[in-house]
């Protein structure tokens, strides 16, 4: 009988045992360890036994984050009809145009920066406009640190300096503008 291309007769490499890590990969302190995905055989993933938290990056191994390594922003999210989830508190069904949004976002940012008080200015916006739930209280959203945040927002949050504007960030969600508090 012939063989079908693409088939190997030899087996798969073995796993490393439990308590070792993969080839290329970084030891883990308890309770994590690494798991092979089956939907990607080759790739691992950590996973935290004790919690069952999976990540496919190694948990870092330094001291746990201190309160003063949060930062909290005020934003304004507009989303569009190509959003991730193109609907908000505000509308049932989001049909605006992705570069409509940008447009929108990109004005809203120029009337908050030419404010003499760049935090009311962006807050009353947020209220008024944001597709965010955090508009009802203004657009702030609650002390957050890396890796709590979708990482586009969280990469332009953290590069801000205090009281700082960003410009217009795309994210999967929609377009941002965003403040800096702390």
């Amino acid at each position: 009988r012939k063989k079908r291309s693409g088939f190997s007769s030899a087996a798969p490499a073995p796993a490393p045992p439990k308590d070792e890590p993969p080839p290329g990969k970084p030891s883990l302190p308890p309770p994590w360890r690494w798991k092979e995905s089956r939907s990607t055989p080759g790739d691992y993933y950590c996973i935290n036994e004790k919690t069952g938290e999976r990540r496919w990056q190694a948990p870092s191994e330094s001291k746990p984050k201190k309160k003063d390594d949060k930062i909290t922003v005020v934003h304004c999210l507009l989303k569009h009809a190509d959003s991730r989830r193109p609907s908000s508190h505000r509308t049932k069904v989001i049909s605006l145009a992705k570069s409509d949004a940008r447009n929108e976002a990109a004005a809203l940012r120029e009337r908050v920066a030419a404010s003499s008080d760049m935090e009311a200015a962006l807050s009353d916006e947020a209220s008024k406009r944001s597709d965010c739930p955090s508009a009802s209280n203004g657009g702030k959203l609650k002390p957050f640190q890396r890796g709590d945040l979708e990482r586009a927002f969280e990469a332009a949050a953290f590069r801000l300096a205090v009281g700082e504007l960003s410009p217009v960030v795309e994210t999967a969600a929609g377009f941002h503008v965003i403040r800096r508090i702390s």
